[in-house]
């Protein structure tokens, strides 16, 4: 029975009118039954809450392992970029290719942003991206120039 089924059953063994019980013995166990329905569907909350706190601590874990993973790429990419020197390889079960990108060098941001006060974004940030856009376009500003990077791409 649910809760409702078992509040309606307790509320017709009581006479609205006159408010007497007609079956004192059922009340009884009504409220008995309801007692223990709502103990119940407490404890299933409780346990619900739990199974929620072991899936968010496991997540957790996952994350901090998958950010400790996500290092040790980085670091053995940049080894093998290195020992690579933008050379491909390739053997039957990996390829090793590198991927040429173009990204904005600010030797100073400061004095940078003092010269050219337009390419500051966000109140104390200078913005690389519209930089690297100007540059792009032909501008000459000193201080800034676009570096080719090559990125390691392990298949």
């Amino acid at each position: 029975m649910t809760l409702y089924e078992i509040s309606a059953e307790y509320m017709a063994l009581i006479d609205p009118e006159t408010g007497e019980v007609a079956d004192f013995e059922r009340l009884s166990e009504m409220s008995e039954a309801m007692e223990q329905k709502k103990e119940n569907v407490a404890l299933y909350i409780k346990n619900l809450a739990a199974e929620a706190d072991a899936i968010k601590a496991e997540k957790d874990s996952l994350a901090e392992r998958e950010k400790v993973k996500r290092a040790q790429i980085d670091r053995l990419s940049d080894y093998l970029s290195r020992f690579l020197s933008g050379e491909s390889y390739e053997t039957a079960k990996v390829k090793c290719t590198f991927r040429k990108s173009t990204v904005c060098m600010v030797e100073d941001e400061v004095a940078f942003l003092k010269r050219y006060p337009k390419f500051k974004k966000i109140q104390t940030k200078l913005s690389l991206q519209d930089v690297k856009d100007a540059l792009k376009s032909g501008a000459t500003l000193k201080g800034a120039s676009l570096v080719d990077k090559y990125n390691l791409q392990v298949r």
